[in-house]
């Protein structure tokens, strides 16, 4: 589903609710995401954020609302949708006893890529797996996984990405490398979105910013309007 105007948003998200019964998680969540925008969604734990990521990819459906990309609602035809969609989480959707370059041949039978094995090459390079690609995946590190994770959601070259707590566990250098790869793979008309407790990070990364809290999102506009020290006094406001 190629995107015909690039003024629209890619991503809309029209009152969206979602409850497990008495429990309430998300009230009435609005947003909308542009052509090349990197949007972080920040809160603490409990806050919603994995719910909404959820039904962002469709693993979950809202109780109300709808969601949109390219004009299009995602649950009239969510198979056209998840082939323009990446997911890199906590969980690495992988195969521990396949290989790093097994686990994205299967995935490249999944997208239905033709002759994947030279993009497969190029991704492995890209996250600096080429030399452990033959090893399986549970012999690698928290960071290796996640590099991998990343080389999996870009295999298919979404248009969205999701980014579910990405930096837990990570070592310094794994977080460099995740930092790298971000920056890298941030361009053209590609949203993002990430949902993040880790203020630095997400705030180093997004260009605009909005808070999560008991289910309610709070639109904080552009990075380039917010200092940081400002962005965090707000947000620590918000959930005293």
């Amino acid at each position: 589903m190629p995107l015909t105007d690039t003024t629209a948003p890619v991503l809309t998200v029209e009152h969206v609710s979602k409850s497990f019964r008495r429990y309430v998680a998300l009230r009435d969540v609005d947003f909308k995401v542009y052509a090349g925008e990197f949007f972080a969604i920040f809160g603490r734990n409990g806050a919603g954020k994995t719910t909404l990521l959820r039904i962002l990819a469709t693993i979950l459906k809202p109780s109300s609302g709808a969601i949109y990309y390219a004009g299009k609602n995602i649950l009239a035809d969510p198979a056209t949708y998840r082939r323009q969609l990446g997911v890199v989480s906590h969980s690495p959707f992988l195969y521990p006893d396949l290989t790093g370059r097994q686990n994205l041949e299967f995935y490249s039978k999944l997208y239905d890529i033709p002759h994947p094995t030279n993009h497969i090459d190029q991704l492995l390079v890209q996250v600096n797996l080429q030399d452990k690609a033959h090893q399986p995946v549970r012999s690698y590190s928290r960071g290796m996984l996640q590099r991998l994770s990343i080389a999996r959601a870009l295999l298919h070259n979404p248009q969205v990405l999701l980014f579910d707590e990405p930096f837990t566990g990570l070592d310094r250098s794994a977080e460099n490398t995740l930092d790298r790869l971000l920056r890298q793979n941030h361009t053209g008309a590609r949203i993002a979105i990430l949902v993040t407790h880790d203020l630095e990070k997400g705030y180093h990364h997004a260009d605009r910013l909005s808070v999560l809290e008991k289910g309610k999102l709070i639109d904080m506009g552009h990075k380039a309007d917010l200092p940081f020290d400002e962005f965090r006094q707000t947000y620590e406001s918000y959930l005293n």
